[in-house]
């Protein structure tokens, strides 16, 4: 004979991301979360591995080592303050500069290709332009300068 099949209990969403952040920031184990909230152990370990929940925790303590350490700020250039022409130029590099620096860390955090493509697109785009703003040129762009005929300049000593 077969067993009656027990009802399905339908979890909330506030309930399971309840549980999910517990877990993440290290406040037990499953099995303490699930006898926490009274949630069978097998729900909180098919969460667990549907939604990725350990990639979530080493998430969560990279950003607890990186508030730890001094921010890394891009570095500015600081241009002459009395000509507003050379403090605008600065100011747009800057502002790349940070934008590049934004991306970076968003890069670090795609979950998907596409994701990753998009960004690393948007990221091409905006080196360009510091590139350009920066007067970088492009490999190869430059040819060498005509050679100067060198002045040589001979000191003879008197013969005596």
């Amino acid at each position: 004979m077969i067993a009656p099949a027990m009802p399905r209990t339908r979890h909330t969403l506030a309930l399971r991301l309840q549980c999910r952040k517990e877990w993440v920031e290290g406040q037990g184990t499953l099995a303490e979360v699930a006898r926490r909230h009274t949630v069978p152990p097998a729900t909180l370990i098919a969460w667990y591995r549907r939604e990725n929940w350990a990639d979530a925790r080493n998430r969560w303590f990279e950003k607890q080592l990186s508030d730890n350490e001094e921010t890394m700020q891009p570095s500015v250039r600081t241009a002459n303050p009395t000509n507003s022409a050379d403090a605008t130029h600065a100011r747009k590099i800057a502002r790349l500069e940070t934008q590049l620096e934004s991306l970076d860390n968003t890069l670090e955090l795609a979950k998907t290709a596409d994701e990753w493509h998009k960004l690393s697109t948007a990221r091409q785009r905006l080196f360009e332009q510091w590139r350009i703003l920066s007067g970088i040129p492009l490999p190869g762009s430059r040819r060498p300068g005509r050679e100067k005929p060198k002045l040589v300049t001979h000191c003879f000593e008197p013969l005596d």
